[in-house]
């Protein structure tokens, strides 16, 4: 038995997951916030209730769809209903970067995070690069003793032709910090310039690259 089946088209490329047989398609949910009509969506992938799910009509038409220049990308799942499937297509429009920004924590993490995205000014949003980006914010804010950061991705289109402000809304929660540092025994440095150079002492955001940098001075 059909227990999902996932189709996606981003705008680096179409990926289909193939299933063994045609099932019937019982029920069709569209979300369509594009200019696009919702029956021209439907009628160029060859969706219609009561119809077969055709994986060849769906490639041939997520193409077409993809050179709709108001179309950003397109996702289609089913799950087995019955002796057939329900379809859900979600339609995200085709939108450009006008800014990109990581919201809260301190500047020097959410600099050093704004340095890692694929998201950027002036490009494509691709909603499927959207959550990656959120994770590797979460990555960068644990690694600055955030442990219980939490990142949302934000697309808010400025209703100007097709452009749109990302953001990133950082919740980086209580961040772990330092309660002594230990030095072992005979240490060849007098304790104040070590103290000094290392930078970190009781009290302070356990942050893995203050740490790096301390050591290496």
């Amino acid at each position: 038995m059909i227990r999902r089946i996932a189709l996606a088209l981003v705008l680096l490329g179409c990926a289909v997951v193939a299933w063994a047989g045609e099932p019937l398609v019982a029920e069709i949910r569209v979300e369509n916030p594009t200019r696009v009509r919702t029956k021209e969506i439907l009628r160029l992938l060859g969706l219609r209730e009561g119809n077969p799910l055709d994986r060849r009509e769906l490639e041939r038409g997520l193409g077409l769809l993809a050179r709709k220049t108001e179309v950003g990308e397109v996702e289609i799942h089913a799950d087995a209903r019955g002796e057939g499937v329900a379809v859900r297509v979600v339609v995200r429009p085709r939108l450009l970067a006008r800014s990109v920004k990581v919201a809260g924590g301190p500047r020097r993490v959410r600099e050093r995070a704004r340095s890692r995205l694929r998201t950027a000014v002036d490009r494509p949003v691709v909603w499927a690069w959207l959550r990656g980006d959120a994770e590797e914010i979460e990555r960068v804010f644990r690694e600055e003793g955030f442990p219980d950061v939490r990142v949302e991705p934000r697309v808010r289109p400025d209703g100007v032709g097709q452009w749109a402000r990302v953001s990133f809304a950082v919740s980086p929660g209580e961040p772990r910090r330092i309660v002594g540092v230990e030095w072992p025994e005979g240490f060849p440095m007098e304790p104040w310039r070590r103290e000094a150079l290392l930078g970190l002492g009781a009290g302070d955001r356990a942050s893995l690259p203050a740490l790096r940098e301390g050591l290496g001075r």
